[in-house]
């Protein structure tokens, strides 16, 4: 049979560890360590608002950059595609200068070169000779215009994929800032919940401790 201090002894051990009370004062800290935890949780929320604000305007600004990029490739196609079409006419172009000039050459040999029917088809040739070394001149001044354009489009497209390396790497960096004020919310939201809970055993137990 055990003896009454035996029993006390047994009863103390076996039984939970008493609750920390918590005087009114402390309680006062408690409610101030909590004010002071949901005004940091609530500075790092409006932040990582702030962020995800950043990151939206970035990748708007990248949509931006890549229809930019389109429209700059689909320049230098047209610029391909008459550059194609010019070389292309350029040839038919000499090709028929030779065959005038041929023609010419031909046509002054002959013995009754100077007759009036001739000469009158050797002026047309000349004319047209004249056509169409003016073309010519018109033409390679286009095709170098296109060039210039072309020089253009290789500057613009450098200054666009330096303008997307530095928008890429804003994006990484404030991603990094959002994950850093999500896991400081929840470090946060733990450490209230930590402080809650602590009260909330204090009032269990001095309320216990009244009823008895």
């Amino acid at each position: 049979m055990l003896s009454i201090e035996n029993s006390k002894k047994k009863a103390f051990t076996e039984d939970s560890p008493p609750a920390p009370v918590i005087s009114e004062s402390g309680h006062l800290r408690l409610r101030e360590a909590v004010g002071l935890v949901d005004q940091n949780s609530a500075r790092a929320t409006e932040n990582s608002q702030i962020v995800e604000k950043n990151i939206k305007t970035l990748d708007e600004e990248l949509k931006e950059l890549d229809q930019l990029e389109e429209e700059h490739q689909e320049l230098k196609k047209r610029y391909e595609r008459y550059l194609a079409y010019a070389a292309s006419e350029q040839k038919k172009n000499n090709d028929a200068v030779k065959e005038l000039e041929d023609w010419e050459r031909k046509a002054k040999a002959k013995p009754n070169s100077d007759s009036s029917e001739l000469i009158s088809k050797l002026n047309t040739v000349q004319q047209e000779k004249t056509q169409r070394k003016e073309w010519d001149t018109e033409t390679r001044k286009k095709i170098e215009r296109v060039h210039v354009l072309e020089r253009g489009y290789l500057q613009n497209m450098e200054s666009i994929a330096n303008k997307r390396r530095d928008i890429v790497a804003q994006i990484n960096y404030w991603k990094s800032e959002q994950t850093r004020h999500q896991e400081l919310i929840k470090s946060l939201q733990a450490r209230r919940k930590e402080i809650a809970e602590l009260g909330n055993q204090s009032d269990h137990s001095n309320s216990e401790d009244r009823s008895q």
